[in-house]
């Protein structure tokens, strides 16, 4: 272990601000995770471990891990919980951090024939939290793969990683830059897939109407713009979560898109 006795080591300066870290990280592929549960589930993940910082009250446990790791003695810091509080910028719950590195994620449109379903694709979802929300769905429904387009932030963002509590170290990422073009290219490598977006169009049809089927894809798009025309004209249908109109809530004509996701995947997965 090596003792970190100052707020200005350059050893811990991924760690000294948890509040702009995940802008940072978002180019560099790395990102922090702090919270013991989640560390546990990164030790046992395919990501590489950068760093483990701690208090010395961790090490104790989490030393076979780290061992069966292969993280480096030279990567394990540790320091006084003062110390700690002072360098994220706020008293920390629990005084256990990790700085691990985002494994490679794929292009959607070179992964199409082995590509496992159930799969989530999101458009445009910008908050981390959301998206941190929508992978812990994925994770309790069993979903296989997750699909981000260029603008939905990365799942592998502090927040979005917290929020999914680690989730998203049991599912395979892609990317894509052009997702009507992916989802043309799959209607014809593999027809018997289906691509479902949930909007709140007036053609859309109820989600209880759709026959649960393994092969399928949903698209959820962000809650500001929804998913665009382009994607829904490329899918194979249009879906909607219908809800009862109260006088008192007329405006009320959508759900979050995390809680869409859960229903939708539970829809999916209710009849196994």
């Amino acid at each position: 272990m090596i003792p970190i006795v100052s707020i200005d080591d350059p050893r811990i300066a991924p760690f000294r601000s948890l509040r702009d870290i995940s802008q940072r990280n978002a180019a560099t592929t790395l990102f922090v995770v702090e919270n013991s549960k989640i560390i546990r589930r990164l030790l046992k993940s395919s990501c590489e471990v950068r760093t483990f910082f701690a208090t010395a009250a961790y090490y104790e446990e989490f030393t076979p891990l780290l061992d069966a790791k292969g993280v480096s003695p030279h990567e394990r810091l540790f320091a006084e919980e003062s110390l700690m509080n002072e360098i994220v910028g706020f008293a920390m719950h629990e005084g256990v951090m990790a700085l691990a590195e985002a494994p490679p994620v794929p292009h959607l449109f070179d992964s199409l024939r082995t590509l496992a379903f159930p799969a989530v694709c999101l458009c445009g979802v910008i908050d981390a939290e959301n998206v941190g929300a929508i992978v812990r769905n994925c994770a309790a429904f069993g979903v296989r793969s997750l699909i981000v387009d260029a603008a939905t932030c990365s799942p592998y963002l502090r927040r979005a990683v917290r929020v999914s509590l680690g989730g998203i170290f049991g599912l395979q990422v892609y990317r894509t830059a052009n997702l009507p073009e992916a989802l043309e290219e799959l209607r014809h490598t593999r027809p018997q897939v289906r691509s479902i977006a949930l909007e709140t169009s007036v053609d859309a049809l109820p989600l209880h109407t759709f026959p649960r089927q393994q092969e399928t894809m949903f698209i959820f798009g962000s809650e500001a713009k929804g998913i665009p025309s382009e994607v829904l004209r490329a899918v194979d249908a249009v879906a909607t979560i219908p809800m009862p109109t109260l006088a008192a809530f007329d405006a009320v004509n959508s759900l979050n898109v995390a809680a869409s996701t859960a229903i939708a995947l539970y829809h999916l997965s209710a009849g196994n």
